[in-house]
């Protein structure tokens, strides 16, 4: 075995655990390359029993569960905290404050494949979000390439040098969250009652359906999908902050999640944000010795679970590469090797890519329906033929709309199934199935963005909780 150093681009959970089983079980320098200057992620990511018999495995237990019941919430800065702690005791560096630049190949096989490659970092501004223009830079060699850095992947320079590509579902829903001081003793205040009283209102924006709350020794949170949401909608909550702040305590009480009125002083404690999928169309370099996996690969729907369960599967494959490759040489072609990895992982992310599919287009139908019911009011108050005559004309549109994406979820959910049944023909013909599907949900939310680009849902829900909660 010839593989003498790993570096891994990504000091989130996924790149810790990747880095500490190249330091254990693979080679000697494992260097990790980070962006940010510290960890302070306050949001609090599902963990499936899997990942956490992985942290009890890595003696993770009493530092991140002292006194409480392993596999409870826990912030991810805790995680990320507890990670590096071990990943530092076992000698794994961190380049902390540099994004990887550019990369050259070197030692190139005949053909064509680069045995080992020099990467060119660059310092980041945490604030600026950039790189300074006269910032510090250095190099650094590698023998294999692991890619953890999260969301965002597709944009990144170095990526598309590396050959990988990706694809994006157009359509689209939003979240939000909200970060809260914990219960105070005895538990949080959750007025049955008042449950009952805003439940119909609060339907209509959230699915109904998830772990949404998490109450953890530093704070609670929340984290909803904004079902009967629109850009518009969207627009108005990311510059009214009180108003998102009443929406999600409204919501926090209508699904008993322990959270209060008392906003946690953290930086960005509250914030609407865009749900896209996107992943990767293949999941190792055929020119560089590099792989890619995590929200890199493919960034899940939240509803469907956090980026970390789908980054530990392509982490399990990523264990068996490790495994293979000790028993080979770099200057051979392992190109079988990676294929397999390939092969393996391709299966999970697809899989994600459609789970996520399925929910958007449930949460679009949801805002659909919504808008429909709207116009339904108005076409019983409308006085008058030619008001009656436009929205009998609007229901008509949005009714054909709800049937095409039923349509689409029933194409995606079989698509699914078939995966679900390891079926190798749609694996390795995405593009010819999937990627079909993706093009025609494309245009069907072109025209549902085009309907609904003027029209506010939340607003007059939100006015009707306001009028049924008293907030502190």
């Amino acid at each position: 075995m010839s593989f003498k150093s790993v570096v891994v681009l990504g000091g989130g959970p996924i790149g810790l655990m990747c880095a500490i089983e190249a330091k254990q079980n693979f080679v000697k320098k494992v260097t990790i390359v980070e962006k940010r200057q510290a960890y302070t992620r306050t949001n609090v990511p599902q963990l499936q029993n899997e990942i956490v018999k992985h942290l009890k495995d890595l003696g993770l237990k009493d530092t991140l569960w002292a006194g409480r019941q392993a596999g409870d919430s826990v912030a991810f800065f805790r995680i990320e905290k507890a990670l590096w702690d071990k990943a530092q005791q076992i000698g794994v560096r961190m380049e902390r404050g540099y994004v990887i630049e550019g990369l050259i190949g070197r030692d190139p096989r005949p053909d064509g494949f680069y045995k080992s490659m020099t990467l060119v970092l660059k310092e980041w501004d945490d604030k600026a979000k950039a790189s300074p223009k006269y910032g510090k830079g250095k190099t650094l060699d590698c023998d294999l390439l692991v890619v953890a850095s999260g969301g965002g992947a597709a944009s990144d320079p170095v990526l598309q040098k590396l050959g990988f590509t990706f694809e994006k579902l157009k359509a689209k829903n939003y979240g939000a969250f909200g970060i809260f001081n914990p219960d105070p003793p005895g538990g949080s205040q959750t007025d049955l009652a008042l449950k009952t009283q805003v439940a119909g209102i609060t339907k209509s924006i959230v699915p109904q359906s998830g772990k949404i709350g998490f109450s953890t020794p530093d704070h609670n949170y929340l984290l909803v999908t904004l079902a009967g949401c629109t850009k518009s909608d969207f627009k108005y909550l990311q510059a009214n902050s009180e108003k998102l702040k009443e929406l999600l305590l409204a919501v926090g009480k209508t699904v008993g999640t322990a959270v209060l009125n008392e906003i946690k002083q953290v930086q960005k404690n509250l914030a609407v944000f865009k749900i896209a999928v996107v992943r990767a169309k293949q999941f190792y370099s055929d020119k560089y010795p590099a792989v890619i996996l995590g929200d890199a690969a493919v960034t899940p729907h939240p509803e469907a679970g956090s980026g970390i369960g789908t980054g530990f599967k392509g982490f399990q494959e990523l264990q068996k590469l490790f495994q293979a490759l000790k028993h080979t040489h770099r200057s051979e072609d392992n190109t079988a090797l990676f294929l397999k990895f390939n092969e393996s992982y391709e299966l999970h992310v697809s899989q994600k890519a459609l789970e996520g599919t399925i929910i958007i287009l449930r949460n679009l139908t949801n805002m659909l329906e919504t808008f429909k019911a709207d116009v339904e009011k108005f076409h019983q108050a409308a006085k008058g033929k030619a008001l009656k005559k436009m929205a009998e004309d609007f229901k008509g549109i949005i009714q054909g709309l709800i049937g095409e994406m039923a349509e689409e979820r029933g194409d995606a959910e079989g698509f699914r199934n078939m995966l679900n049944g390891d079926n190798n023909k749609l694996k390795h013909n995405w593009d010819a199935n999937v990627g079909k599907l993706w093009q025609q949900i494309s245009l069907t939310y072109a025209q549902v963005k085009q309907l609904t680009a003027d029209i506010s849902l939340l607003d007059s829900r939100l006015k009707e909780i306001e009028s049924k909660i008293q907030f502190a």
